[in-house]
């Protein structure tokens, strides 16, 4: 039965216009990357996310989502969790941090160059957002109102 998978896998690898490998970890930091990429190396590549045309949008999650969690669900299911959220609902686009299980969500930073020029976080006396500015504010072509 291996052989037959191992030939299934190269069939579909021969006759798919992306490809799929997880890069060797990286030592010493132990990381393992999963990679996609286009087949051709001329080709640019995207990535997307949809829901079935027929679906009904989950009624927490939207339609689409990725999370991207600091541990795995897999072993530690119920363990306190946090992920990085990108999604799509009927009236809303969603970029932020959410926490389940009793976890405190995180911070988001938005950097440029490793350096963070605004952060949005939660503040712990009474749960209301504060949005931190790092650096001048430009606004330009926009009404001033008295």
């Amino acid at each position: 039965m291996a052989l037959i998978d191992t030939i299934a896998a190269s069939l579909r690898w021969a006759y798919t216009t992306y490809g799929f490998r997880d890069r060797p970890a990286t030592q010493p930091a132990k990381i393992t990357v999963a990679e996609i990429h286009p087949n051709n190396e001329l080709h640019t590549m995207a990535l997307d996310i949809a829901p079935g045309n027929n679906c009904t949008p989950h009624p927490a999650n939207g339609y689409a989502w990725v999370d991207v969690m600091d541990r795995s669900t897999i072993d530690h299911e119920g363990l306190p969790t946090r992920s990085a959220r990108v999604g799509i609902k009927p009236d809303c686009i969603e970029v932020g941090s959410l926490a389940w299980d009793g976890a405190t969500p995180l911070p988001i930073h938005l950097i440029i160059g490793g350096v963070t020029a605004v952060e949005i976080r939660l503040d712990p006396t009474n749960n209301d957002p504060v949005l931190t500015i790092k650096g001048r504010i430009k606004a330009r072509g926009f009404d001033i109102i008295p």
